[in-house]
């Protein structure tokens, strides 16, 4: 199964509606084709969905 690298960029806000408020989530996205950040950055698990619809595997990558 191929996979889709998806790294580490900073805190992103998201809503959830069980809290009804905003939280602070991990933020990551993939490479683009010239190496440069994709955007918009995502949660965890809204980059697992994107692999999936490309059947892909989401890999996660945090450096330093």
């Amino acid at each position: 199964m191929e996979t889709r690298t998806y790294h580490y960029r900073g805190q992103i806000e998201r809503w959830r509606a069980g809290r009804r408020s905003y939280v602070w989530c991990d933020g990551f996205s993939a490479q683009g084709s010239t190496g440069g950040v994709e955007y918009p950055w995502m949660t965890k698990q809204e980059c697992r969905a994107e692999a999936r619809l490309i059947g892909a595997r989401a890999v996660f990558k945090r450096e330093g």
